[in-house]
């Protein structure tokens, strides 16, 4: 049975200038209801097109939120307030689910602004998938050791050519993992096996703390395949 499974933005990330352990202010938590403001097509769009910087903004709630949103959307809201995460869920569940292209746009625009601002994002996943979510990828290239072809430099670079598609994927394991790849990353691993959850886990951790501009491209052409494919 198909289950529908919404990840909005997941970001591994270096921030710069940031105190991750201040919190935003909660001044106009209180102000906005955000139910009200996705349920009336008027104020949605005024609050939308104040975020994407295509109009004036409707009120001062929305200027100061506007200023914040492109670290909240690369630190997946690490400085919200508790009602801050619940607002934010709430328009990308909404958006995600009612109009995907400008939720897109609003992230893209925001990660831009984040380069900008020197938050360095590592890798960013986000979109929405439609994944079985009780049917696991097949089991019988689990016994593949990914700490033994992270430490053999040949090897290594070997699977990151074939994922990037700059070589040929030379095992049956490789081709399969490749494949398999750029749904894993949208749905974070939702269909991995125990085993390949973990290997999944070490890979990521290897390639952001030793090559991070590789695992950059690695990830961007998953997005690229599943891009291609959802168009």
């Amino acid at each position: 049975m198909k289950c529908l499974i919404i990840f909005f933005v997941t970001i591994l990330i270096i921030v710069k200038l940031i105190n991750c352990q201040e919190k935003y202010s909660d001044k106009y938590d209180s102000v906005m209801n955000v139910e009200e403001i996705l349920d009336n097509d008027d104020a949605r769009n005024s609050y939308y097109n104040c975020f994407m910087g295509t109009s004036s903004c409707p009120n001062e709630a929305a200027e100061y939120f506007k200023g914040n949103m492109a670290e909240a959307v690369v630190t997946s809201c690490s400085r919200c307030t508790e009602w801050q995460i619940s607002a934010f869920d709430k328009i990308a569940s909404w958006y995600s689910e009612h109009d995907e292209n400008a939720w897109n746009a609003f992230v893209t625009k925001f990660i831009d602004e984040a380069k900008a601002k020197n938050i360095i994002i590592i890798f960013a996943l986000f979109g929405l998938s439609a994944v079985f979510a009780n049917e696991l990828y097949s089991n019988k290239y689990d016994y593949v050791e990914v700490d033994d072809i992270l430490a053999n430099p040949r090897q290594r670079e070997q699977y990151y050519k074939c994922f990037v598609g700059t070589g040929p994927c030379v095992t049956a394991d490789a081709k399969f993992f490749q494949e398999k790849f750029p749904e894993a990353i949208v749905t974070k691993c939702s269909k991995c096996t125990p085993k390949q959850l973990t290997s999944f886990d070490k890979l990521t951790d290897w390639y952001t703390t030793n090559e991070p501009e590789k695992y950059q491209a690695v990830v961007a052409k998953a997005l690229e395949r599943i891009s291609r494919k959802s168009g």
